[in-house]
């Protein structure tokens, strides 16, 4: 009991890891979903296949085929290792990592508009039997998926499991053993999602696992410099613990200014959200005519409950909530504009 204990804040990483997963199964082509203002906003990042109809053309063109383009906003690009915040002349590229702001009723569509197929989820492997993998596989059993297999090492572990869940079948091995995951039909899995608490591993059997068949891979990788190695290996999906964490702390200790500060990618860009005071200098004017540091988008506002993703003449009302995303060397910069101490970011 937190009241008895005098606890103020509880954080359950594994918890926030198996919302990663089901966020990334529910938005199939996804490499990432965060979620913002009570999940009303949605930040999407994904990958650009070579076959996607926006390779070649720049942001303005793109919005301008895009039906709903008012609906969505492209607020980073990672090109290499390396965060582009993007203009309206920003070509996009093959293999560019694109951050897109959506409205979460839209993020199907967005991703459908950039190439990204919904797949089934019917037949799920869990790499791991930790908590981690409990709770997921839980969830999916609560969500109907129709077959759902975890692979553990330890004999006891398994017999645990088994005790807990009631449609999940356990099976005692090692989820890098070839002839184990071709025996339990790899290459008929939906999705093969590894949660052991060694990053390598789940990197390796995710790696396997594609290889062998397996239509969607997503790994638990907590380092943020593991993270461009992701789209080169052909692993579609990240669930990231620590990232989640860190945003459920800052959500409670910035109350009344700063809600939550996401890192992204490889941590060389921040999403921030904020409630705009009336004493800052970004309230009341247009975008258009604030000067914001260098690497800094406005990807998305609410105001009592509506969400805008907002143009060049959009204006910020004091007590709206705010989303943008800057490179963090434009941080000490955007602290003056907040007039909000954003120390998290020292």
């Amino acid at each position: 009991d937190k009241a008895h204990l005098n606890i103020d804040l509880c954080i359950n990483p594994e918890r926030e890891a198996v919302n990663d997963v089901i966020n990334l199964m529910e938005y199939s082509g996804a490499s990432e979903v965060i979620d913002f203002a009570e999940g009303r906003v949605k930040l999407v990042s994904f990958y650009v296949d070579s076959g996607c109809s926006a390779v070649g053309k720049n942001l303005q063109q793109i919005m301008e085929i895009y039906q709903d383009g008012e609906d969505i906003l492209i607020a980073s690009i990672t090109r290499g290792n390396e965060p582009i915040i993007p203009s309206g002349k920003t070509v996009i590229k093959e293999k560019d990592r694109l951050f897109v702001f959506a409205k979460s009723k839209n993020v199907r569509n967005m991703l459908k508009f950039f190439g990204k197929k919904e797949e089934p989820s019917e037949r799920v492997f869990i790499i791991g039997g930790g908590n981690t993998a409990l709770m997921l596989a839980e969830l999916l059993e609560k969500r109907l998926v129709g077959t759902i297999k975890i692979i553990e090492k330890r004999q006891d572990r398994c017999e645990l499991l088994a005790s807990r869940l009631d449609r999940t079948i356990c099976l005692h091995g090692d989820g890098t053993d070839q002839a184990l995951l071709k025996e339990e039909n790899i290459q008929d899995a939906d999705y093969f999602i590894a949660v052991t608490n060694d990053e390598e591993a789940n990197i390796l059997s995710a790696l396997l696992a594609k290889q062998m068949g397996a239509k969607k891979t997503i790994s638990l990788v907590n380092k943020a410099g593991y993270t461009h190695l992701i789209p080169l290996l052909g692993i579609d999906g990240v669930m990231n613990p620590r990232r989640a964490s860190i945003g459920k702390i800052l959500h409670f200790i910035r109350k009344g200014k700063v809600i939550s500060a996401t890192p992204l990618g490889d941590e060389k860009a921040e999403a921030v959200e904020f409630i705009a005071l009336e004493t800052s200098d970004i309230t009341n004017r247009p975008l258009k005519n604030i000067d914001f540091p260098k690497g800094t988008i406005i990807g998305a506002i609410t105001r009592n409950g509506e969400v805008i993703i907002p143009g060049g003449d959009s204006v910020i009302l004091p007590g709206d909530r705010v989303i943008l995303v800057a490179l963090r060397s434009s941080i000490p910069q955007i602290e003056k504009i907040l007039t909000v101490k954003l120390d998290y970011f020292g």
